[in-house]
């Protein structure tokens, strides 16, 4: 897993706006108004899919959040970008060719429903005993 890297595949398009929760690096977000926050929808495929950057200018790393008021830096992830995202804390063994839908709180889920499949895992990571933090996972975009 990279130390610092969130984007590992790919040229997405790379933009900043003011953070109006707070998140982590790997999150998938959605605009707020003009604000960035936490995905909150389960289950769509039609949202936008904004990755959190880390804050490369803040001398921060992958588990350093964004706070409130922040300029964040996120990438819009388009289909074949690989990147680092994340999976919630006590979320299902998923393993490489498990499908991912959004889970509705900035992180990704195994789902087996055709119509929620918005990217594909590509290493293997149980989080089902960790009922503390979410787990970092590399993902790419379908």
């Amino acid at each position: 897993m990279p130390k610092n890297n969130i984007l590992l595949i790919g040229s997405p398009i790379e933009k900043e706006r003011a953070v109006k929760t707070a998140f982590l690096p790997g999150h998938v977000l959605e605009l707020s108004g003009a604000e960035l926050q936490k995905q909150s929808a389960a289950g769509i495929v039609d949202a936008a899919k904004y990755i959190a950057n880390i804050d490369r200018g803040g001398n921060k790393g992958i588990d350093d959040a964004w706070a409130v008021g922040d300029q964040a830096s996120f990438f819009i992830a388009k289909s074949g970008n690989s990147f680092v995202c994340r999976v919630a804390a006590s979320a299902p063994k998923i393993v490489v060719g498990d499908y991912l839908a959004f889970n509705g709180d900035g992180n990704l889920k195994k789902t087996a429903t055709v119509a929620e499949r918005i990217a594909v895992a590509l290493e293997e990571v149980d989080n089902s005993g960790n009922s503390a933090s979410d787990a970092k996972i590399q993902v790419e975009f379908i």
